[in-house]
């Protein structure tokens, strides 16, 4: 029941927004493109929006030789990072409530708390992805996340302390880039006018 609340708070919210201009003018709707474009707060006179890019994308065109080989790349990134993140995050308090490492009431906790650590990647991630580039984020979060992950292959069975605080640190690996690189990459990779379908297949 409690899921239903941020999805109501997103309904409620999303009547406040416009339609992308770029969605509109696909349309050929250009004055409610140009009311979009005052609602965020951006000029933008009959002979601008008339002039912009109305091509709408097809899935042919997605997977044509131009953009077959990036769409199963972060395809491939986004399906093992739904393995990682599951596991950092969803699956931990089953895991160490399985092993013995935390009562049920303590599993109940860290599950709440594990988000507070993936916050504090995001945030990091905000951070530092225009200042470091979207390569360097990655190879930032999924290397200390191998490690982290094989250390805690080698010792977290003996140390319930090791496994705790390994799953903090896998979250906070996860979520410093990977996690959020899988959206990035699949809009950014790809023109304006495909990432409403790149989005919905590398996801």
């Amino acid at each position: 029941g409690l899921a239903a609340v941020p999805a109501l708070l997103v309904l409620i919210g999303r009547q406040g927004l416009p339609e992308s201009p770029r969605w509109l003018l696909a349309r050929g709707r250009v004055d409610d493109a140009r009311a979009a474009f005052a609602a965020f707060g951006i000029e933008a006179d009959a002979a601008v929006a008339s002039t912009m890019s109305r091509r709408t994308g097809s899935y042919g065109e997605l997977f044509s030789a131009g953009y077959i080989r990036r769409l199963v790349l972060v395809s491939l990134v986004f399906t093992l990072n739904c393995f990682s993140g599951s596991i950092s995050t969803v699956a931990a308090p089953l895991v160490l409530n399985t092993v013995g490492a935390l009562s049920t009431n303590a599993s109940l906790f860290f599950s709440a708390t594990i988000w507070i650590t993936a916050l504090l990647g995001v945030t990091t991630s905000a951070f530092l992805i225009d200042r470091i580039g979207r390569r360097k984020l990655c190879y930032l979060s999924v290397i200390p996340y191998g490690i982290i992950a094989l250390l805690m292959a080698v010792y977290a069975q003996r140390s319930p302390t090791f496994l705790v605080i390994g799953f903090y640190a896998l979250s906070y690996a996860t979520w410093l880039g990977i996690a959020v690189l899988v959206w990035v990459w699949s809009s950014e990779l790809f023109p304006t006018h495909l990432r409403g379908r790149s989005q919905g297949v590398c996801n």
